[in-house]
């Protein structure tokens, strides 16, 4: 376990979060009740500079629907989600304005 959440740690936390919500938002409007759903996100760091060296996530979902169904409803989620579409397929960063001062 890390002393404290990096950037990167964050970054692996918010593909479960993004893929956590969409599965809710769309049960919901599919009319399944979801019971319990926990998705957890791990990884490594390599290199330098550090950078993520892919990101795994697991799914426990229960619901008040067929087994198929829940199985139809993740997996349509994993297509739609966008912090893992943004990740595998890439997107440009850039700085914008900076605001620098010096107070030494």
């Amino acid at each position: 376990m890390p002393e404290a959440l990096s950037g990167g740690h964050w970054l692996h936390l918010s593909v479960a979060g993004c893929l956590f919500n969409a599965i809710l938002r769309e049960a919901r409007s599919r009319g399944i009740a979801v019971t319990d759903l926990q998705i957890s996100a791990e990884g490594d760091f390599g290199g330098e500079p550090t950078t993520s060296t892919g990101i795994t996530y697991s799914v426990d979902l229960a619901g008040e629907a067929p087994e198929d169904e829940l199985r139809k409803l993740v997996a349509e989620c994993e297509e739609l989600v966008p912090i893992p579409l943004t990740l595998e397929r890439g997107t440009r960063i850039q700085a914008g304005a900076m605001g620098i001062r010096s107070e030494a």
